[in-house]
């Protein structure tokens, strides 16, 4: 825990000096940015510019690679204007860091900020939709059961975001913990909670995955008519 507090001063620190410009706000996302036992290192952090020209991203790039090699790392870089005009492009995106963040440097980007819920709704059914279509290609085309059971693990992907996706369209914030996103999905939506829990944990036997794929696929089906 100490260590996670170190090196989270250390990039303050770090930034500090090319803050307000051209670093506008700095911010730690995902279990990083909110649990206080620090149990997800490293860090992960996204930095806010004041433009998002390649000479502005240069300016932080020595930074951020000195940072990286001691752990943390950097997977989003944008301007405010690009989250001001890319709500309805990625609302799943912003919903997530807007539920899940803090601040290191500056103002929060995603606090005044909230994505349409007809954007919402939107993003969430292609998601859902691109998902079952995905796995009943697989089931079509592959016979090895642990070639199934890899599709079925790689589609529990993005799970998570649109799970705060149909939370929202609940009309009901995401809890506080991201861990726990999923299983209130599941509860609202009267989605087999033991079903999307094994295939998030990747805990599916080769000898249960053609019958996990069909309840997986038909559980899809399910949450995209009832967000339609």
């Amino acid at each position: 825990m100490a260590e996670k507090a170190s090196l989270k001063e250390t990039i303050v620190e770090s930034f500090s000096p090319l803050y307000p410009s051209p670093v506008v706000s700095l911010f730690l996302f995902g279990k990083s940015a909110i649990d206080p036992e620090g149990k997800d290192l490293p860090p992960t952090v996204g930095i806010v510019l004041e433009k998002s020209s390649i000479s502005e991203i240069r300016l932080v790039k020595d930074v951020v690679e000195k940072l990286v090699k001691k752990g943390a790392s950097f997977p989003f870089v944008f301007t405010r204007e690009f989250v001001e005009t890319s709500l309805d492009s990625f609302p799943l995106e912003f919903l997530e860091f807007q539920s899940y963040h803090s601040m290191l440097l500056g103002e929060s980007p995603f606090s005044k900020r909230t994505p349409d819920v007809r954007h919402v709704r939107l993003h969430c059914e292609r998601e859902i939709k691109g998902k079952s279509l995905h796995l009943k290609s697989a089931i079509l085309n592959l016979k090895d059961p642990k070639k199934l059971r890899d599709v079925l693990f790689v589609s529990r992907e993005d799970l998570s975001r649109i799970s705060i996706g149909l939370l929202v369209l609940k009309g009901t914030n995401p809890p506080a913990m991201p861990d726990d996103v999923i299983p209130e999905m599941a509860r609202l939506y009267g989605v087999d909670r033991s079903l999307v829990m094994k295939i998030v944990k990747g805990d599916v036997a080769l000898s249960e995955t053609e019958a996990v794929f069909e309840s997986y696929v038909t559980m899809l089906d399910n949450l995209s008519i009832n967000i339609e």
